[in-house]
């Protein structure tokens, strides 16, 4: 520790501090903090009885969008050749991806069952400007069934020669975006949607920006005329400048289909990985 940090500590009173758990990976951190703060957490939801059961109706009854086999069908183009890029979180965000539980099965098995190729399927990993990912984390997050038989790829921020322009925003940003996705017929996000302190809320628009675009528009959606304005924090929308940049990448790209999911505070309070989540 610190040595400025611990004489802070000794002068402090921490009999009557309490202890509390914190999440961290797949377990806990214990930490001990003043009485009188404040827990604030979600409550816990049931678990699906049949996940993936239930996974599949709700991609069957999508709101506001035709169905998975619709979009596909109505882009004219011979099935052989049809292109599906699928922009998955990663292992920063805790989605309910792996297993027969998880969301990718199920979307997987309707977009094949319409005659779609798998080897015309490819992940991207939506990292922003965060590392690439490691075999174990795809393995944890996605599951070996997807790891072993589909194109996985990072998005690579840094990486001009993989992108594209996409768009320029009313606030002059050029955004270059990854050209795997911005290429493909089909193009489906994924992610979590929970409160966020600068977007207003997380998911959506956020699979594409910041998630799959270049370092200097992440650079814009962080800066400090972004981060400064009132209207950039928890739950606005409504003129939140970074919301309605990231929306207005989003418009320009062009997306097929939409995935999110709600968690509950645990992610999952059941055993075998089902995730008590809503679409």
């Amino acid at each position: 520790m610190k040595e400025e940090i611990s004489q802070v500590l000794s002068r402090s009173k921490t009999d009557d501090w309490k202890k509390i758990k914190v999440d961290f990976g797949d377990s806990f951190l214990e930490i001990w903090v003043p009485t009188d703060c404040e827990i604030l957490t979600m409550p816990s939801m049931p678990c699906l009885v049949d996940s993936g059961v239930e996974i599949t109706n709700i991609l069957n009854q999508p709101i506001g969008s035709p169905t998975i086999s619709e979009i596909i069908f109505s882009k004219g183009i011979p099935l052989d050749d049809i292109t599906v890029c699928i922009t998955v979180s990663d292992i920063t965000r805790p989605v309910p991806y792996k297993g027969e539980d998880g969301l990718l099965l199920p979307l997987l098995t309707l977009i094949e069952d319409t005659g779609v190729k798998k080897n015309n399927i490819v992940f991207v990993i939506g990292n922003g400007m965060h590392r690439h990912s490691t075999l174990e984390e795809r393995i944890d997050m996605y599951g070996r069934q997807i790891v072993d038989n589909y194109r996985i790829i990072d998005h690579d921020s840094e990486d001009d020669k993989s992108m594209v322009l996409a768009a320029q925003t009313k606030r002059g940003t050029k955004v270059h975006l990854n050209k795997i996705f911005y290429e493909s017929d089909v193009k489906i996000i994924t992610g979590l949607v929970e409160s966020h302190f600068m977007a207003g809320a997380s998911g959506g628009r956020k699979g594409v920006c910041p998630a799959l675009v270049n370092t200097k528009s992440i650079h814009f959606f962080h800066s400090v005329q972004v981060l400064e304005d009132p209207q950039a924090t928890n739950l606005i929308l409504d003129g939140n400048p970074c919301h309605e940049e990231a929306l207005e990448v989003a418009k320009a790209v062009g997306i097929d289909f939409l995935i999110n999911v709600i968690l509950d505070r645990r992610f999952c309070g059941c055993t075998g990985g089902s995730p008590s989540c809503s679409l």
